[in-house]
């Protein structure tokens, strides 16, 4: 019985190691979309962009392509690119919370 719960609390040291390593390896985030063709055709992803995505740290970048999140390491080499014209604003929320881009609050 003791060996079993070794076990077990040795699978939950690892995962959460893992969790930790994983959430470390997002550095930077940045939204990328066409200023003048997709952006302005979708006004709530448009306002969201404008209003929140500043708050979560997210660097703005209107210089083409969907609309889509990207993610870089401390290398700055592309880890991860998310399409977000069909996601609603609570998704986008959580992805950038999940990899490590909480809100920040104004005072």
């Amino acid at each position: 019985m003791r060996s079993f719960a070794f076990c077990i609390l040795l699978v939950l040291v690892f995962a959460a190691v893992r969790a930790e390593i994983d959430l470390g390896r997002y550095k930077r985030a940045v939204f990328r979309a066409c200023a003048s063709c997709k952006l302005t055709k979708l006004p709530e992803l448009e306002k969201f962009v404008v209003e929140e995505l500043p708050l979560y740290g997210v660097s703005i970048e209107l210089d083409g392509g969907d609309p889509s999140l990207f993610f870089y390491d401390a290398a700055g080499t592309e880890i991860e690119r998310i399409k977000i014209t069909k996601l609603s604003h609570s998704k986008i929320r959580s992805l950038l919370t999940e990899r490590g881009f909480p809100p920040c609050t104004l005072r």
